[in-house]
Formats: C-alpha cells, structure tokens, sequence
C-alpha cells in the first residue's frame, strides 16, 4: 500500500510506504459535511511549455493534468457573478457544468 501526496502547483507526487503511513497516522482536514458545493464554469490545462521546471524536484505525475479552474457557488449560481480561481490536479476530468466540492 502506498500513500501519494500531490503537489498542486508542480504536479510533483511523494510516496510513502506503508510501514510509514500506518506508523504515523493523520486525520482529514475536512469532511463532507463540511464542504461547499461549486460549479465548474471553465477548466484552461496548463501545458507543461508553461510550468516551471528545475532540477532535483522529484517525480511529475504522469496520470494528472494541471489545470486553472473558474468555479462558482452553486447557491450563488445566477444570482452573483463572483467567479472563485483555483489550481487543480484534475484538469483531464473537470468540463464546465460539473459539480465540485471545496
């Protein structure tokens, strides 16, 4: 078993072993009850042209598409106009209309 923390902003993945993980357990930030729901209005992919690399950064995950991310409160969906910014690791599954939690 082996547990991956991502990186957002370069893509890079950290792997620890199971011995590791199970050694030094943590909990959730958050849970669902906890989480607000978005909606995606548009996903831009970052090309790797324009990330930055350097040297010794570690593994760049090969199965994740960074991507800039414009999301809107569903609540607030037709009423504001408030478009909310992120970074995300998901940009080869997120399309406009999706539903998010943040």
């Amino acid at each position: 078993m082996l547990f991956i923390k991502f990186y957002i902003d370069v893509s890079l993945v950290a792997e620890i072993n199971s011995t590791t993980y199970w050694r030094y357990p943590f909990g959730t930030i958050c849970n669902p009850k906890q989480l607000v729901e978005y909606i995606v209005m548009d996903v831009e992919p970052i090309m790797d042209k324009e990330r930055n690399f350097f040297p010794g950064q570690g593994t760049i995950s090969n199965h994740h598409i960074l991507a800039d991310v414009w999301v809107v409160k569903a609540s607030e969906l037709g009423v504001n106009d408030n478009t909310i910014h992120t970074r995300t690791h998901l940009g080869h599954i997120l399309k406009p209309g999706d539903s998010v939690l943040g």
